[in-house]
């Protein structure tokens, strides 16, 4: 299930879809993980698993804010999850830019950010228990999404929680281009998920 940025570097979904997979994709390109968010996504699992017969066990990928909604649901419901994919993902809201923050004030409808628990950052105890595999790849050098106040603290505290994660830092790596040019990487690691379920 990709809830963002259809088509944009999907080398890994076009691999996936030629061996069998089918890649659903909902646009929550311009949410920020709301509740109402959340009930979207609850939503395209639903249709996926009942309407069209495909797994119980999804795999969520998340690019950018893409990788926001996807880390907030997967915490929210992992027993739906066979895995995790997450690129350069919004892991900590407070430390976008400030148009960002105020757009993610109005979805939630807050009259301030003020004490904000509606990142991944606060929300990934539940997954890290689960054991669902998360594989986390991020730009180092990432402009938007700075690295420093996203992806390593979260990947640090989940490995404190004792999660599944695997994490491919990008030495030279900004915000785009997203993914791997060779995808086997994250291909194998969701074919693989699979194979545990």
């Amino acid at each position: 299930m990709r809830p963002a940025w259809w088509g944009a570097f999907a080398n890994a979904d076009h691999e996936l879809l030629k061996q069998g997979f089918y890649v659903a994709f909902v646009d929550m390109s311009y949410t920020g993980a709301s509740e109402e968010a959340m009930k979207i996504l609850d939503n395209m699992y639903d249709v996926c698993t009942k309407k069209y017969g495909l797994s119980k066990k999804a795999t969520l990928e998340g690019l950018s804010r893409g990788g926001l909604s996807s880390l907030m649901w997967a915490n929210r419901s992992p027993q739906k999850l066979a895995c995790v994919y997450v690129d350069n993902p919004v892991c900590d809201v407070m430390t976008i830019s400030p148009n960002f923050i105020e757009e993610i004030r109005r979805e939630w409808g807050l009259e301030n950010m003020q004490n904000f628990k509606g990142s991944p950052i606060h929300n990934y105890k539940k997954l890290a228990k689960s054991k669902v595999p998360v594989l986390f790849i991020a730009g180092l050098l990432d402009e938007t999404v700075p690295n420093a106040t996203n992806a390593k603290p979260y990947v640090e505290a989940f490995k404190k929680a004792k999660g599944s994660i695997k994490y491919v830092g990008k030495p030279d790596g900004k915000h785009h281009p997203h993914g791997l040019q060779n995808p086997a990487l994250i291909v194998d690691f969701i074919k693989s998920a699979y194979g545990k379920i």
